[in-house]
């Protein structure tokens, strides 16, 4: 038996303060919930716990941080949503300034309220605020000019327009038509026009700080020069008509005789006039004049034959009494002499009556030309002459044939005044005389006649055909400049994650009714109205732009402020399990240790007994 060393005992102490430690261990795991209390705990566990502790209370940090930039945009739409209902108010305005019935005090009370509601404009533009913030008033801060860029466009297009014109002209027999010809004009007309335009706020991301992108004043100098070329070819042909007969036929009676027995002599194609324009009619019964000029009297009706070369009109009634004349025009000759001829009848059985006739036209319609009187004994046949035909004029019966001024002529039955061979004849006329013609009671007779004709053309017809060629060429060069002025613009920044960088940039717009070049004119007009209008579209449009930022920038935070709240959900979940304490697990060990405590010290108690039985060898 020893005593110096109790072996036994030892042991036992040993195992005891091991059991003592673990149970010091649980007992404190369990007191303060968690697995971890220390780095000896979990040296491992304790590092990755106690970042994401720190991803943890970031996160939650930065939702704040979200909530409060949210907040910023919401005030900012707001302020926003008010100036888009200023301007529309202003718009409104000026729709009614625009219209014409308003006076000049109903546009200038017009023009109080739109300065009133400006004045709040720019009110709004300077005080709108989010923590002292201007939210309005984000100013940018000048970078420089890029490079002018300059861009040179030439256009060519060429239109060419044919236009054709056919006429007819009349060439004398035994000249010879003018040979086909070309006549080239050409004319040059330069335009010119500048212009300068700028654009403003065009992002320009910087790849150094894409976040924060630069905007831009893009100036483009715009010169256009437009040369305009014409080329005018006139081309002309000449193609003999000769052998048209609607060149060389006069029309039917029946295509030109009217109610009144008036008739226009033309050729069929109507491009020549050889007009025998009948101008009276005049008629004495009995020897009483009844009527200077049946022809205006109105009282004719036309008969046309089927073929049409054939009119007869017959006047009746009024001051005639018993008589009735009939006037008939028939076409002769191929085509180329009229025959005018007159019949009376007597409607009375028991009465007689003589008639006088007399007929005065113009022979040719013509004013300045030759007129030739030469008498041809044999038929009796006056001959005219102008440029254009010689027309042969023969009367059946007359009583007396004269040509002369036609202004004689129209002086009713006054024959002192009818000069044969008269000189000085402005306008020539016929005269024609049938006197003291008896009718039986209810008879007729043929009165007498006139030909006129056969017209023989002195000239030959040719169709001319001109072709209008216009060839147009259009050179059109553009020449632009453009310059960009680079400015930084002002962002608010949102920490809206846990480490560094974690960003979203919230764009401050620098406003100002001057800025968006929103200054309504002063003296309100009906003109200046219709400008502004344009210009209030413009900026309603900006802010437009403007309200649909921040709108999707609201949408965005709300997005990212989601995101953080899962992140920091989740990254605690699992923080959790490394961290905290199974407390089912740690009971079983916590109750393990307690036992274990109060075996330990029986046995030793037991082991420092052993040793007892040593005094009783020193008795």
């Amino acid at each position: 038996m020893i005593i110096a060393h109790n072996m036994e005992a030892f042991n036992a102490q040993r195992n005891l303060n091991i059991t003592n430690s673990r149970k010091g261990k649980s007992t404190e795991k369990l007191s303060s919930g968690y697995r971890i209390n220390r780095s000896a705990d979990d040296a491992a566990g304790l590092s990755i716990s106690e970042k994401m502790r720190g991803q943890i209370r970031g996160l939650n940090q930065a939702s704040e941080n979200i909530q409060d930039g949210n907040s910023l945009v919401n005030t900012a739409d707001g302020g926003l949503m008010e100036v888009h209902s200023i301007m529309q108010r202003e718009r409104e305005l000026m729709v009614q300034a625009a219209n014409d019935t308003y006076c000049k005090e109903d546009r200038e009370a017009i023009e109080k309220e739109i300065k009133a509601l400006t004045s709040e404009l720019d009110r709004i533009y300077e005080q709108t605020e989010f923590n002292t913030i201007k939210i309005f008033k984000g100013n940018y801060t000048y970078i420089g000019d890029t490079a002018p860029v300059e861009n040179i466009n030439t256009d060519t297009s060429t239109k060419t327009d044919n236009k054709t014109r056919e006429s007819v002209i009349w060439l004398p027999k035994d000249s010879t038509p003018p040979a086909d010809s070309s006549n080239v004009y050409t004319s040059s007309n330069v335009l010119d026009f500048h212009t300068s335009y700028s654009e403003y706020e065009k992002d320009v991301y910087d790849p150094d700080d894409p976040l924060h992108p630069f905007t831009s004043e893009v100036s483009e100098y715009l010169e256009v020069s437009t040369v305009t070329e014409t080329k005018r070819t006139i081309e002309r042909k000449y193609e003999s008509l000769a052998a048209d007969s609607k060149y060389t036929t006069l029309r039917n009676p029946g295509d030109m005789t009217g109610s009144n027995g008036y008739i226009n002599v033309q050729n069929v194609a109507r491009d020549l006039d050889l007009s025998c324009a009948m101008s009276q009619l005049g008629v004495k019964i009995d020897g009483k004049l009844v009527n200077v000029d049946l022809y205006n009297s109105g009282r004719g009706s036309t008969v046309v034959s089927d073929d049409e070369k054939t009119a007869t009109t017959t006047y009746k009634g009024g001051a005639l009494g018993d008589i009735e004349i009939d006037q008939v025009i028939k076409l002769v000759d191929d085509g180329k002499a009229y025959d005018i001829s007159y019949k009376a009848r007597n409607t009375s059985a028991d009465t007689k009556h003589t008639i006088d006739l007399r007929l005065a036209f113009d022979v040719m319609n013509t004013y300045d030309h030759t007129v030739s009187t030469e008498t041809v004994n044999v038929n009796n046949t006056y001959e005219l002459e102008n440029e254009d035909a010689k027309i042969g004029i023969t009367p059946t019966g007359a009583d007396k044939f004269m040509i002369t001024d036609i202004a004689d002529l129209y002086d009713a039955f006054d024959d002192s005044k009818v000069v044969a061979d008269k000189t000085g004849i402005y306008h020539t006329g016929a005269g024609f005389w049938w006197n003291n013609k008896e009718i039986a009671e209810g008879g007729g007779i043929s009165i007498g006649s006139v030909k006129y004709g056969p017209i023989e053309l002195k000239k030959t017809p040719y169709k001319l055909t001109e072709t209008d060629k216009t060839e147009t060429t259009k050179t059109t060069t553009t020449k632009s400049t453009t310059t960009s002025r680079l400015y930084k613009a002002k962002y608010i920044d949102i920490q809206a994650g846990a480490n560094s960088n974690q960003l979203i940039p919230i764009r401050l717009w620098d406003l100002s009714t001057e800025s968006m070049k929103c200054m309504n004119p002063d003296n309100i007009s009906a003109f200046n109205a219709q400008d502004s209008l344009t210009h209030l579209d413009r900026v309603i449009d900006k802010v437009s732009e403007i309200r649909s930022y921040y709108g999707a920038i609201t949408n965005r935070l709300e997005h990212a402020m989601l995101n953080a709240d899962n992140m920091a959900e989740n990254l605690s979940a699992s923080e959790s399990r490394i961290r905290d304490l199974d407390m089912a697990e740690e009971m079983l060990d916590f109750s393990t240790g307690s036992i274990l405590q109060q075996a330990g010290q029986s046995v030793l108690a037991q082991a420092n007994q052993s040793r007892q039985g040593i005094l009783s060898l020193l008795q």
